[in-house]
């Protein structure tokens, strides 16, 4: 059976405070009515990287710590209300960035960046980023590399979440896309590991310790038999170029599909709208000899979607894979 899945890219930046959540709810709302007239059997909707605010650090929580804050939030109870206006065991995934924490390991370190899955029952999982870009400027607080990855989170199945048809998905926040495409060649930028232990880059032991967390991740995948992905991604600048549009495209989506075997679907903050048909985002059955390839040799592999439509300063656009 295909997956109906509606992606949501918004026009803008992530928000950088929770008082910016109240706006990100209403796009929410309107979304999801006008997707229940338009379209049927949903599988899952999905909104971009940092779509909403934490006001809270909860890296170094257990899922179900990070659940217990998560569920106080107002845009929480939003997710649940409008997944019971959708098929049930339909999901909402969206991308949520947190305040920087209060104890930092390290001076300028990084909240957490979070891609959640939501359902009418609450929160199904939660995918904390464990592949860190070396700095991204539309972020806040993330200037520099100063994200600390959790070891727990490179092998937990709590960012593994099933749609309704069954197919098994992996939650990926923004750059972690490019690592389940190729983890032993994304590990570069992980600087920063809490494993109980605090290990940094330029400890004895953190390069055996880094090694040993990209190995579970890739046994994780393997075990739980992971063929499709989503990712939450944080946002695209024009700068008069399409680079980072094509990069991601060729390199974390189609490498992506190509490495798990079915599809990689991603949505994200765009400094302009693209049309319908362009930076779709969106790659099925990627042949495996794509991730043999470099450069301008990886082909795009973009699906285009089988409906859109515009609902003021966002584009959803609905695929079937």
């Amino acid at each position: 059976m295909k997956s109906r899945i509606v992606t949501v890219c918004v026009k803008g930046k992530p928000p950088s405070d929770d008082k910016d959540n109240k706006e990100r709810e209403k796009i929410l709302e309107d979304v999801v009515e006008d997707v229940k007239i338009k379209w049927k059997k949903i599988d899952v909707i999905v909104f971009p990287g940092g779509f909403f605010y934490l006001g809270n650090y909860i890296g170094h929580l257990s899922f179900e710590k990070r659940v217990k804050v998560l569920s106080k939030t107002s845009f929480h109870k939003i997710c649940k209300k409008m997944c019971r206006k959708l098929p049930k065991n339909s999901l909402i995934i969206a991308g949520v960035d947190s305040e920087n924490p209060k104890e930092p390991k390290i001076k300028g370190e990084w909240g957490d960046q979070l891609c959640v899955a939501f359902s009418r029952h609450g929160i199904e999982g939660i995918g904390r980023k464990i592949f860190p870009v070396k700095n991204v400027e539309d972020v806040k607080g993330c200037e520099n590399n100063y994200y600390v990855c959790y070891s727990d989170d490179f092998f937990t199945d709590k960012r593994i979440v099933k749609l309704r048809n069954g197919e098994k998905i992996i939650l990926c926040a923004c750059y972690d896309m490019f690592g389940v495409a190729m983890p032993n060649k994304k590990e570069k930028n992980i600087l920063f590991i809490d494993d109980k232990r605090y290990r940094r880059e330029d400890g004895s032991e953190f390069k055996n310790i880094r090694k040993s967390c990209i190995e579970k991740f890739n046994k994780m995948i393997k075990r739980k038999k992971i063929a499709s992905g989503i990712v939450a991604i944080h946002r695209f600048t024009s700068h008069g170029n399409s680079s980072g549009k094509v990069m991601w495209q060729r390199h974390g989506i189609a490498s992506c599909s190509a490495a798990l075997g079915k599809f990689a679907v991603g949505a994200a903050h765009f400094e302009e709208l693209p049309r319908y048909d362009i930076s779709t985002l969106v790659s099925n059955k990627v042949p495996k000899n794509h991730l043999s390839k470099s450069g301008h040799n990886r082909k795009s592999h973009e699906v285009l979607p089988k409906d859109n439509f515009i609902l003021n300063k966002v584009l959803v656009r609905l695929f079937e894979l």
